[in-house]
């Protein structure tokens, strides 16, 4: 492939990861999510938002008027706080976490055991990935308002990160029985994505967008997530549209953005998407944006440009955990798939010690492959795929794991519900599942050939 020259004004030099980085030490409190469900507590009580804003920017505002001139409401305080929360994962700016806690840490002083602000620290929590504290604020929360919407959809977002997923779907289904609203239907939608249910997936989130189109902010993410499931699904064009409704919702919505990205790369427009995410990175430099700006760059055949964007992941990931934020599983794959094999294992066994989940095993099984440590990896690829779960990253974690301890048949099926979904979720393992169908005799779709 021939390398590709790129403007010098979006080489990220080392002087400008310092730069970067520099900017994003000022606020960081969190790793930023990208998130799976809906925030909690989303929409602000009348009384504490009293204009008709339109955007998530403008509801903060609102919010923030509202705690200036009552600040002796822990409501208001509490509304402020979960919308920080919201505005951190529609931009990508983890400053907003630290204004979260601090508006939220006020709600508590003013009521302490309060339902509502209980809610909201524990989706402030679960946005930091400490998912056993979202799950004690959840259970308390619920033990002073059983009914509390908002609390059973936080317990069930703990459940699912804490691998408690009988839990999870029993919670699902109470929650869908007290509110079918968006938060519901999403979350019902992921339990069925983690279950191999696609369709069914994409059918609850679809109604999840439905339901949520009154209220702006709420709607660009649920449609953003449309987009990941059309996209998954191999319907770049679909999700092109979602993205699009994503982003006339709430401008600059970070998940929509990378979506938009991942639908240059399937449509073949691999200098869209390169020029759309090096603006992006200068913006948001998190690991997951420089981390795709990497491997779009290999794929132009820029090596060069990749490592400097590798290298800014891994420098912001690092300052991230330098300030205390939870990335053990993240950085597992990232430095299995990146960087060094041993240094992989060490975040894999720190993350499945806390949390045992498909992911946290899936983790250790690619640690271990990667150290050359196969046979090792099988139990743990028997937790990572016990669910059939959609996920072409697992499948071919596996179908690497089976093939290199003699059981190709099991390789084969792995491999085959890998190449059932669409590949741009999982480039960096384009060209290793092709090596693998040519030795398993599988044929390549033409979407997954690299």
């Amino acid at each position: 492939m021939t390398a590709t020259t790129l403007p010098s004004k979006r080489r990220m030099t080392p002087d400008r990861i310092g730069a970067l980085l520099g900017a994003l030490a000022a606020g960081v409190v969190a790793i930023v999510a990208i998130g799976r469900f809906v925030t909690v507590d989303d929409r602000p009580a009348p009384a504490a938002v009293t204009a008709s804003p339109t955007s998530l920017t403008e509801i903060v505002a609102s919010a923030e008027a509202r705690t200036r001139s009552h600040p002796d409401d822990p409501a208001s305080w509490a509304t402020l706080g979960s919308l920080y929360v919201r505005q951190a994962a529609a931009t990508g700016d983890p400053a907003w976490y630290r204004s979260a806690a601090t508006a939220l840490d006020e709600a508590a002083r003013l009521a302490p055991g309060d339902a509502t602000t209980l809610t909201a620290q524990a989706g402030l929590a679960l946005a930091l990935h400490d998912f056993g504290g979202a799950d004690t604020l959840a259970e308390r929360a619920l033990s002073a308002a059983p009914f509390r919407a908002e609390a059973h959809a936080v317990a069930i977002d703990a459940a699912v990160e804490l691998g408690r997923y009988t839990d999870a779907t029993a919670r699902v289904q109470a929650l869908l029985d007290l509110k079918p609203d968006s938060a519901a239907l999403s979350r019902a939608s992921y339990l069925r994505e983690l279950h191999g249910d696609l369709p069914g997936a994409l059918d609850a989130m679809r109604a999840a967008e439905a339901a949520a189109r009154a209220e702006p902010s709420e709607h660009g993410i649920v449609a953003a997530l449309v987009g990941d499931l059309e996209l998954l699904a191999g319907d770049p064009t679909a999700a092109a549209a979602a993205y699009d409704r994503a982003l006339a919702s709430v401008p600059q919505l970070l998940a929509a953005q990378l979506g938009s990205a991942r639908v240059a790369v399937a449509t073949g427009r691999l200098p869209v998407a390169e020029a759309a995410l090096s603006d992006l990175v200068v913006r948001v430099p998190q690991p997951a944006v420089a981390t795709f700006l990497a491997e779009v760059r290999l794929l132009l055949g820029d090596d060069a440009g990749a490592a400097e964007a590798i290298a800014l992941a891994r420098a912001s990931d690092q300052l991230l955990v330098g300030a205390g934020v939870a990335v053990d599983l993240e950085s597992a794959i990232f430095e299995a798939d990146h960087g060094d094999p041993a240094v992989a294992l060490e975040y894999a066994n720190a993350a499945h010690a806390i949390r045992s989940t498909i992911f946290t095993a899936d983790a250790m099984a690619w640690a271990l492959f990667r150290s050359g440590r196969a046979a090792e990896a099988v139990d743990y690829v028997e937790i990572a795929t016990r669910l059939d779960t959609v996920s072409p990253s697992i499948r071919i974690h596996a179908a690497a794991v089976y093939a290199a301890t003699g059981s190709a048949d099991r390789a084969r099926t792995e491999l085959d519900a890998a190449f059932a979904q669409a590949p741009w979720f999982a480039l960096s393992l384009r060209s290793l599942a092709t090596e693998l169908a040519t030795e398993l005799g599988l044929t390549v779709p033409p979407s997954w050939r690299p």
